[in-house]
């Protein structure tokens, strides 16, 4: 399964409304069975070292990394929904709607 690692800051809030269609792929491709996990550095360092040291090199200000396969796919940007669509080899799959900040839904780990 292809899967894609997100290395991000923090997690968004609802008021961050630059993330809301991302957000909303993500979960979508989530719910059909594709690779999402997400790390936070608020939560601590990460426990990637590569992540880590990628981290030390470019600083806070470069995150998000979004690492695909092991090879970084985007590095201080988030992916377009249509970079999603060509790395999973699938269209969008049908989008529901979800408050990302309910229930720690940002981690998707805890979501199944």
């Amino acid at each position: 399964m292809k899967t894609l690692t997100f290395y991000e800051f923090e997690r968004h809030t609802s008021e961050q409304t630059q993330y809301i269609a991302l957000e909303h792929a993500l979960f979508a491709y989530y719910n059909e069975g594709f690779g999402v996990d997400r790390y936070f550095l608020e939560d601590g360092p990460f426990v990637n070292k590569a992540a880590m040291s990628w981290l030390e090199s470019h600083g806070i200000a470069a995150l998000p990394l979004v690492i695909a396969d092991g090879e970084v796919l985007c590095e201080g940007r988030y992916p377009t929904i249509e970079e999603l669509a060509t790395y999973y080899g699938a269209p969008l799959p049908k989008v529901e709607i979800y408050s990302c900040c309910e229930e720690n839904f940002c981690t998707f780990k805890n979501k199944k």
